[in-house]
């Protein structure tokens, strides 16, 4: 399937990019997860997994 991204077109697979949705974007670059919790990164999404001290 070939990516749609031309303006005003609705992206036709969420959670990816590439020419054909062929690389899944990494959620958790920005590093969102606080307190040294882990990061990891779902499909479309991401998970901040906590350590002990903080659960």
């Amino acid at each position: 399937m070939k990516c749609s991204a031309s303006a005003g077109s609705v992206n036709r697979c969420e959670g990816y990019h590439g020419l054909y949705c062929e690389e899944e974007y990494n959620e958790c670059l920005s590093a969102p997860c606080q307190n040294y919790a882990t990061c990891r990164d779902l499909i479309n999404a991401y998970e901040c997994v906590c350590t002990p001290q903080f659960e």
